[in-house]
């Protein structure tokens, strides 16, 4: 069976050793809000071999339209809802690509935007790990932004309930 739904903590789970040791000497994430639509949040992380150079990472909260439609809920609720839920990711940085975390990704839809259909039997043929370093640094401090993406999503008039 195909696992068709996948949270930040399913792929946080299955990052591999050597991306997790590379992203704990990442700098600072940065938040920087969400997409027009509202339903993408981006953050940027700063590249290791370049200095000033930084790698954009993006996650799709799949679940807003039925978040939405909850009426008893905060929009801090809704969002933590949302953190939790069904995500597809990407990262700009050349691994995500080369290292076959894109292919990956799409094999088990949790890719956002286009997915990869070419095998990376050069960098990765046994498949090892689910995301880049730079989004596991993201996805291992995603839930501490709950506050800002439920401030900015409610400032865009995304979510609706009874403190909007």
């Amino acid at each position: 069976m195909l696992i068709t739904e996948l949270t930040y903590k399913d792929l946080r789970l299955e990052v591999d050793a050597k991306s997790l040791a590379r992203s704990k000497k990442l700098g600072a994430l940065r938040y920087r809000g969400l997409s027009k639509s509202g339903d993408v949040v981006m953050f940027s992380t700063p590249s290791q071999t370049t200095k000033g150079k930084f790698w954009s990472q993006y996650i799709q909260l799949l679940e807003l339209e039925d978040v939405r439609k909850m009426k008893d809920l905060t929009a801090f609720q809704k969002v933590t809802l949302l953190i939790g839920g069904d995500i597809g990711v990407k990262c700009t940085c050349p691994a995500f690509k080369y290292w076959g975390y894109n292919y990956i990704l799409t094999q088990v839809d949790a890719v956002f935007g286009r997915g990869e259909q070419r095998f990376p039997g050069v960098r990765n043929p046994e498949l090892k790990g689910s995301v880049c370093k730079h989004l596991a640094h993201t996805l291992q401090y995603f839930p501490f932004y709950i506050s800002e993406i439920a401030r900015d999503m409610k400032a865009k008039g995304i979510l609706t309930g009874r403190d909007e």
